[in-house]
């Protein structure tokens, strides 16, 4: 009996001895003192001096004054509390780095108690708040200045162990987990006490808080995506998630603060719609300020750094030494007019001794294009051999008269509808007697009520609408209402006289093509509908107007023409869309009031940014085969150009209906005589 008691005793005195030597190295213990007062007292007044006393070894070459202003620049907010700053860099300046150690020092310095850090994605967020630990965890120096950051040494790599830590016998209440960084509450005074960073994913960061406690600041880091880049519709939505979800992060009388850190990847992306919003102040820096005058110089540097072997590194690196002993012979000549933001900008690794060297060398390797993007945050819109509107030019295209009125000089009404299993796309338009044209409406069926949505998932789909269907009879029951909702109403003009559609195109093509034909064939609206069939004739392949059975026919017009149709079949219309396209976007950059020229009907905000987007969707390539040069055209990834097939369909069923080009008349040149001939010598 005594034994048992004994061997109780002992495991009593074995569980207290355990957990007095874990309380023992969960204990913080003693503090340290401030051992270098003058580096403390800069660091909590400059963000530049922290970032690059502390950290050599991520800033190891000096900043430029482009860093040292957009640290500037940050470092009021984050002292303020207040703003939205748009700041737009050139790739591999470091700003990413800046930014999260700027969190850093505003909690350390108690300018900040709770930054949320946003990315596009976890693993990036993750990734930024690793090395805001590491940071924490790991820098002696920083030790030195702020000496409650033991608490985060004292954990020595396990985040587990923070659980346990205590100081003085009380829980620190330090914590790293997830996608959080608590500071220590020690009780001593220290400014950091319980502030927090927390990271996370741009598009989840809606209502985030902690404990009741919300963000004061929010820097966003990259939070495009190059494919979301490529995506007007989701640019759109990320900037309304900005004006939404971030922007109303913090409370009604402390707003949240916003940093938005970005290059531009291509026009009109995110930060370029950012820079647009009036509360944001946008700072735009370029790798390079001006270019090297003496480019022959430089197509001669060029030309010996790719005169190598293919799939040779050893000659390929010859090569570029070589060319780096010809830039340095030639140096001052090669520099001559350029004005470059960092020095340090260029990789030795890659034989280089100078940014302009580098930013040479990217162009070479990348093209123009990449590096106006990447390094000057400067990309050019994409054009093809047309004179293209932007989207934002498209949409400022009114004429002043609201939607669903006929423009005064219009006489014709058309419309078009681009079928798709879960939702219909289509567009009116009028035109005049010079064929100019102007969009009377626009939308889908169903109406969205929103301009922001996936097409191919729309929030109110066809399948919504008709439940319990197939596919082929919702389209066919969509087409039907559609139909009552645009040929049971007189379309009034500007001078209150009614007109009527003319023409309506349906799009064809597909795999219910013989469906849709049968629809229009037994609505009650058959004598204004017409199956159309939209076809890209390549430069190789004979236009329309050209086929051997075109040839002499009275029927057909501008590279279109009635399809050959089975008995019982409606008439349908072919045409080609490349020509269509071509003169539909030659007419949109018409000035107003010259004939021919296209117009939006007037519209608040962004009624006409899908339309708009969705003209600008394709890209035209200038192709040259067989005599005859075109324009093809192709979708740009990622974009949506429904409402541009709906525009172009509209054009084609208005030349369907009689409405022809006014080909603008020479005048004649009078002939000379014989006599003022023979005074010209």
């Amino acid at each position: 009996m005594a034994s048992v008691a004994s061997k109780a005793k002992h495991r009593e005195l074995m569980r207290k001895r355990r957990q007095a030597e874990r309380d023992d190295r969960n204990e913080v213990g003693k503090l340290g003192k401030v051992t270098a007062r003058v580096r403390r007292k800069k660091a909590f007044e400059s963000l530049e001096y922290f970032l690059t006393e502390f950290f050599p070894e991520l800033f190891c070459d000096p900043f430029g004054d482009v860093q040292k202003e957009s640290i500037s620049l940050e470092e009021n907010i984050l002292t303020s509390g207040t703003g939205y700053l748009n700041k737009l860099e050139p790739r591999g300046y470091g700003k990413s780095t800046r930014s999260i150690l700027a969190a850093v020092w505003a909690c350390l310095t108690g300018r900040q108690n709770f930054v949320m850090v946003c990315c596009d994605s976890t693993e990036k967020a993750m990734d930024l708040l690793k090395l805001a630990i590491k940071a924490l965890c790991d820098t002696p120096k920083l030790l030195t200045c702020f000496p409650e950051l033991k608490c985060f040494h004292h954990l020595e790599g396990n985040s587990h162990r923070c659980a346990y830590q205590t100081y003085k016998g009380k829980s620190t209440k330090i914590s790293i987990k997830g996608d959080t960084i608590c500071f220590p509450v020690l009780g001593e005074g220290f400014a950091s006490e319980g502030a927090m960073i927390v990271a996370r994913p741009f598009k989840k960061a809606r209502g985030k808080n902690v404990e009741g406690r919300r963000p004061t600041i929010v820097i966003l880091d990259d939070i495009q995506s190059t494919e979301d880049a490529m995506q007007p519709t989701t640019v759109q939505k990320l900037v309304k998630f900005l004006t939404t979800d971030i922007a109303f992060l913090g409370t009604r009388k402390h707003p949240v603060a916003i940093i938005n850190n970005a290059t531009i990847i291509q026009h009109g992306d995110y930060p370029s719609q950012v820079s647009k919003l009036g509360a944001f102040m946008t700072v735009r820096y370029k790798m390079v300020e001006s270019m090297p005058v003496h480019t022959d110089l430089w197509d001669k540097y060029q030309e010996i750094r790719k005169a190598f072997a293919a799939g040779d590194k050893v000659d390929r690196d010859r090569a570029a030494k070589e060319a780096l002993e010809f830039y340095i012979a030639n140096r001052d000549d090669m520099d001559a007019g350029v004005e470059v933001t960092w020095e340090y900008a260029y990789s030795t690794r890659k034989f280089e001794i100078s940014t302009i060297q580098a930013a040479m060398n990217f162009i070479a390797d990348f093209g123009q294009a990449a590096f106006d993007s990447e390094c000057q945050n400067d990309p050019q819109e994409e054009q093809g051999p047309l004179d293209l509107l932007s989207v934002d030019e498209i949409m400022a295209k009114t004429n002043g008269v609201p939607a669903n009125i006929i423009p005064l000089d219009c006489d014709t009404v058309v419309a078009m509808i681009d079928v798709h299993d879960e939702i219909l796309d289509y567009e009116v338009w009028a035109y005049d007697r010079y064929f100019g044209g102007a969009k009377v409406l626009g939308g889908t069926w169903p109406n969205q009520r929103t301009l922001l949505f996936n097409h191919k998932t729309p929030p109110i789909p066809l399948s919504s609408m008709y439940p319990g269907r197939t596919v082929v009879a919702q389209v066919c029951m969509g087409l039907d209402d559609l139909w009552d909702h645009l040929f049971n109403r007189e379309w009034m003009r500007e001078d209150e006289v009614p007109l009527r559609i003319k023409c309506c195109f349906v799009d064809a093509n597909g795999e219910h093509s013989d469906d849709i034909k049968k629809a229009c064939r037994q609505s009650e609206f058959a004598g204004t509908l017409v199956p159309s069939f939209g076809m890209g004739i390549t430069a190789k392949r004979i236009p329309i107007s050209r086929l051997p059975n075109n040839v002499g026919r009275t029927d057909i017009g501008p590279e279109w023409a009635p399809k050959k149709t089975k008995p019982g079949e409606i008439k349908s219309v072919i045409f080609d869309a490349n020509f269509w396209k071509t003169q539909f976007h030659r007419q949109l950059s018409m000035h107003r009031g010259e004939h021919g020229a296209l117009m939006m009907h007037q519209a608040e905000g962004d009624t006409h940014r899908r339309s708009a987007e969705a003209y600008r969707a394709e890209k035209p390539v200038e192709v040259t085969a067989n005599g005859r040069t075109i324009n093809e055209w192709g979708l740009i990834p990622g974009r949506e150009n429904h409402p541009f097939d709906c525009a172009v369909g509209c054009m084609v069923a208005a030349s369907y209906v009689g409405v022809k080009a006014v080909e603008r008349k020479r005048k004649a040149k009078q002939r000379k005589s014989l006599k003022e001939l023979a005074e010209q010598r």
